[in-house]
């Protein structure tokens, strides 16, 4: 099986569909979440007489850039059986294992937050803080990766259905948005890898 890297990573925005410049939300879908947070930030006053819904939505995409890799490597880190693999050792001091990850289920919440200052009248700027809680549910089908030197290295086969759910202030923003990415070769990790 050729390898390939992955030279566009997957990024949590991109599994709640919020990238414009991936598969996601259709443009009424954006519209709507636009004016859902619209509603949530006009709680705040100061922002009433503002329509900040595609701020919000442009900036809390911004903050979801993150990796998947990276949200990837803080729950392996925790697992058991891929610290053991990590910390083997071999002769030459290269250290190599290939870990089967079948069928399993990873959580973890994102907490990204956007600042909105507004000027009002002749007073300083206020800053409006809106925190936010991205919950990620991963399940990962049949896949299989590689460890080297205690880093993840390779994922091969497999496919990794994705559900993220935005809330603020406890209140689901949107219906969970339902992703599913097949891996349908070997992908060679950039930056030499996940750190375990």
């Amino acid at each position: 099986m050729p390898a390939n890297t992955l030279t566009a990573p997957i990024t949590i925005s991109t599994l709640a569909g919020l990238d414009a410049s991936q598969s996601g939300f259709t443009a009424e879908d954006r519209r709507k979440l636009e004016a859902t947070l619209r509603d949530a930030a006009h709680t705040f006053a100061a922002l009433k007489p503002y329509d900040v819904g595609p701020t919000l939505l442009s900036s809390l995409t911004n903050a979801l850039k993150q990796p998947l890799a990276d949200v990837l490597g803080e729950v392996w880190k925790q697992r058991k059986e891929l610290r053991v693999a990590a910390q083997a050792k071999a002769p030459a001091s290269v250290s190599k294992a290939d870990v089967a990850l079948i069928d399993h289920t990873l959580t973890s919440t994102l907490k990204p937050s956007v600042t909105i200052t507004v000027k009002v009248g002749g007073l300083p700027p206020a800053p409006i803080k809106m925190e936010f809680d991205v919950d990620v549910s991963l399940t990962l089908k049949g896949l299989e990766i590689t460890i080297e030197n205690a880093k993840v290295t390779k994922l091969r086969a497999g496919e990794i259905k994705s559900s993220v759910r935005i809330k603020w202030e406890n209140q689901e923003l949107w219906k969970p948005f339902e992703k599913t990415i097949d891996l349908k070769k070997e992908v060679v990790l950039k930056d030499g890898g996940i750190a375990l």
